[in-house]
């Protein structure tokens, strides 16, 4: 059950909320304030949310889980050792909003967040590629 939620609930709700990004982009005027006609890419819109975004966004989450991984038993003085080797940690120096390299909650759902955005500004190209690189194999 939850996984029947995860591959279908959020990428609906998601999608819903970037369909509102893009309404609003779509129908806000310079001056005249809100444009209440329907035109040809609110059914853009509206077929990229139905039909476009939830395929590509499993996709996108796929590849992301694959080249993407979280280390949260390890410290990040322990992970930039195994990466650079370093041994030393200076803090004295750092910003408060800093966390050393290492992925924190909020910078993590941000940048989940425009990668998505992205991912469904794009996913005409996204599912092309996809089916392109399917057909090929």
């Amino acid at each position: 059950m939850r996984k029947i939620l995860k591959k279908y609930l959020i990428p609906i709700v998601l999608g819903a909320v970037y369909f509102g990004i893009v309404f609003l982009f779509i129908h806000v005027g310079k001056v005249s304030g809100i444009s209440y006609k329907i035109s040809q890419y609110d059914v853009l819109n509206l077929l990229n949310y139905l039909f476009l975004f939830p395929k590509a966004y499993l996709i996108v989450n796929e590849h992301y889980k694959q080249t993407h991984t979280i280390h949260k038993d390890k410290s990040n003085m322990r992970k930039a050792f195994e990466k650079n080797g370093e041994s030393f940690a200076q803090m004295q120096y750092a910003p408060a909003w800093s966390s050393h390299g290492g992925n924190d909650f909020l910078f993590e759902v941000i940048v989940q967040f425009f990668i998505y955005l992205l991912t469904y500004l794009v996913a005409v190209l996204i599912l092309a590629v996809h089916y392109v690189k399917k057909a090929f194999r």
